[in-house]
């Protein structure tokens, strides 16, 4: 096993194995789904909805505070998406860092037009300090809403370090017409 040197030694306090850190990385893609784009909508309202009712418990149960309690829930659950979108041979190619959510719990939910990349946080990512002794089981969500129509079935994702990468079909136009721009991040 190679093992680089010791952070401590250069001053940073903790030691790094590199053949560990890249099995890690490099073991398995994400869980891919075809999922409608209500169906995600569905799921994405429902996380949102329970994450509100438990800040709502934590503050006591006071009732006139539904819409903080909501957007308090939007704010921790869904965040702005930070990616790279390109076109590769016609293909769409969407990378982003996934290192926000923990290891092995990253979903891709994907529809025609749209992409969904869900997975719990990987620290305090998604609002707040937490217990860290405690599992946190919410999810957070990037939301990635496309321009032109992709085929979800033939999509591939990947992990590349901490960099998950999407490539996405496009979907053959009924009408023969095709779009120019490839995504926008929501």
């Amino acid at each position: 096993m190679d093992v680089i040197p010791s952070c401590s030694e250069r001053g940073y306090g903790m030691r790094i194995m590199m053949p560990e850190i890249r099995r890690r990385f490099h073991m398995a893609g994400p869980k891919t789904l075809v999922i409608s784009e209500d169906e995600q909508q569905r799921k994405v309202h429902d996380a949102i909805a329970q994450r509100a009712y438990q800040i709502y418990e934590e503050r006591g149960s006071l009732r006139g505070h539904e819409d903080e309690h909501w957007r308090q829930a939007e704010s921790q659950l869904l965040k702005r998406v930070c990616c790279g979108v390109t076109t590769v041979n016609g293909d769409i190619w969407i990378e982003m860092d996934a290192g926000c959510f923990q290891e092995g719990s990253v979903e891709v939910w994907l529809a025609p037009r749209r992409v969904t990349i869900c997975g719990r946080p990987a620290s305090t990512e998604f609002g707040g300090l937490r217990d860290l002794r405690v599992p946190d089981t919410r999810l957070g969500f990037r939301i990635i809403e496309l321009s032109v129509e992709t085929e979800p079935l033939k999509a591939t994702a990947r992990f590349r370090g901490r960099s998950l990468e999407l490539t996405l079909t496009r979907a053959v136009p009924k009408d023969g017409a095709g779009g120019e721009t490839a995504a926008k991040a929501a």
